[in-house]
């Protein structure tokens, strides 16, 4: 009777343990998940991240889109992050909002995302910059959008035109 006894309690401990592995597993997916978009809501269109990409186009429209346009005709998007007209001007405003990327894309995103989900860039798009830009609603057609890396592995994305000067 002593071994059925001992049997029997390892049994209840393997199904104990398994039962509680079991609930373990299901809370670490389930908070993992949560806190995965807890930390993507502090790094994706931040306070600061908008104003200075709101910043960036009142430049752009300053200085001008006509160089961007003409070479956004030939592609989904265009790498401004070395500033196209080479003003000194764009650089140091770059340089002082600390961007990474600064890409201006054309005003359908969604020959973008299908572009990232290809074979792509990779010296243009890395990891985290392809994941923002695929999370992206499409949004108003018709309108142009910048879209900014920062060095500190934040993300903004401005439709351009959302106001009456426009």
């Amino acid at each position: 009777m002593k071994k059925c006894n001992k049997g029997f309690m390892l049994l209840e401990t393997l199904i104990v343990s398994t039962f509680i592995l079991g609930t373990l597993v299901f809370l670490y997916v389930q908070f993992s998940a949560v806190k995965r978009s807890y930390d993507i809501s502090f790094r994706y269109n931040t306070v600061p991240g908008l104003y200075y990409a709101k910043e960036i186009e009142s430049f752009l429209k300053e200085d001008g889109y006509s160089a961007i346009e003409e070479k956004l005709a030939s592609s989904n998007y265009v790498d401004i992050t070395d500033c196209v007209n080479s003003s000194s001007l764009c650089t140091k405003l770059v340089e002082r909002i600390g961007a990474k990327k600064v890409i201006y894309v054309g005003d359908n995103i969604e020959a973008l995302k299908n572009e990232l989900n290809g074979n792509y860039d990779t010296s243009v798009f890395d990891q985290e910059l392809k994941r923002f830009i695929l999370q992206l609603d499409n949004g108003t057609t018709g309108r142009n959008r910048i879209i900014i890396e920062y060095s500190d592995l934040t993300f903004a994305a401005v439709t351009l035109g959302n106001d009456e000067n426009t």
